[in-house]
């Protein structure tokens, strides 16, 4: 009879060690999983701020090449201050309050 309850003992201890175990194996691989997905994410993040930035990058170069075109001047000054050559009538919409 002790030898039994010797036996079951040991099967008790050996189960709870083994769960223990699996509970730690399982514990750090959900981690890693959530660490991989963070880092998956901020590079997925980074991989749009550098299209992003390429494309600036190649809006400036053509920038760069126009500014000695006369028309070029004049579309840049149209579009980002408003300017109209001489002769143009400029019709501006004003917001309702």
């Amino acid at each position: 009879m002790n030898v039994k309850k010797q036996s079951s003992s040991l099967k008790l201890w050996f189960f709870l060690l083994w769960s223990m175990m699996a509970f730690v194996t399982l514990s750090a691989a959900i981690l890693k999983f959530y660490k991989m997905k963070r880092l998956d994410d901020k590079m997925r993040s980074y991989k749009q701020k550098i299209t992003a930035l390429e494309q600036r990058q190649k809006d400036l170069m053509i920038d760069i090449q126009n500014k000695d075109d006369p028309i070029w001047i004049e579309l840049a000054l149209m579009e980002e201050l408003g300017v109209i050559p001489e002769g143009a009538i400029k019709i501006t919409y004003l917001e309702d309050p």
